[in-house]
């Protein structure tokens, strides 16, 4: 065996291919997801590619999959940089059309809103007329730039003449981000 290959065959370097698992393998389906979500971080140990026959079973298993990652996004229980793994599994959902049963919630009054994979922790219309500056004062966020870039702050009620020189904002005691939306426009999300 050569130096690489002992490197590489070394717990601290495994890349051994792992044996892919079934939902076969269990019982049920339901029993399978119950195995998956058992740990509350079940997202970072599994990814959908994991798994042989997802899409065989889809039927049963995309309720499955919408209702705990709906929870996750009512709950915003993870890391922003751990979302694209929750992703990955809505996207089971996705390419089978059947989107229609994933949710989002606004990250400050938990209404239900359009679903941004992009944005998790995005607020709703109604919330984003009560942000305010730290003195107390309401502010309103736009794209500086024509095309919908970049993104100032102004003080609410001025005509977009006083400047809020800041993208933070805050509803009670919770601190909101603005910023420029990767197509265009003003996403505001809770910070994290």
């Amino acid at each position: 065996m050569n130096f690489f290959q002992n490197i590489f065959k070394s717990k601290k370097y495994n890349i051994e291919k792992k044996q892919k698992l079934k939902v076969s393998d269990f019982e049920t389906v339901h029993k399978f997801w119950t195995f998956i979500t058992q740990n509350d971080e079940w997202y970072l140990k599994f990814l959908p590619q994991d798994f042989d026959d997802l899409k065989s079973n889809s039927e049963i298993l995309i309720p499955l999959i919408s209702k705990t990652t709906n929870e996750l996004r009512y709950n915003l229980n993870f890391k922003q940089n751990d979302y694209w793994r929750i992703i990955q599994w809505d996207n089971i959902a996705f390419d089978m059309k059947m989107d229609d049963k994933l949710k989002q919630f606004c990250s400050n009054c938990k209404k239900e809103i359009s679903i941004m994979q992009r944005y998790p922790r995005l607020i709703c219309h109604e919330c984003k007329n009560e942000l305010k500056s730290l003195d107390g004062r309401n502010v309103e966020f736009f794209n500086s730039e024509a095309l919908g870039y970049g993104c100032q702050g102004y003080y609410s009620g001025t005509n977009q003449t006083e400047k809020y020189n800041s993208n933070e904002s805050y509803i009670k005691n919770k601190t909101f981000i603005a910023d420029e939306g990767r197509f265009g426009g003003i996403v505001i999300e809770l910070k994290e």
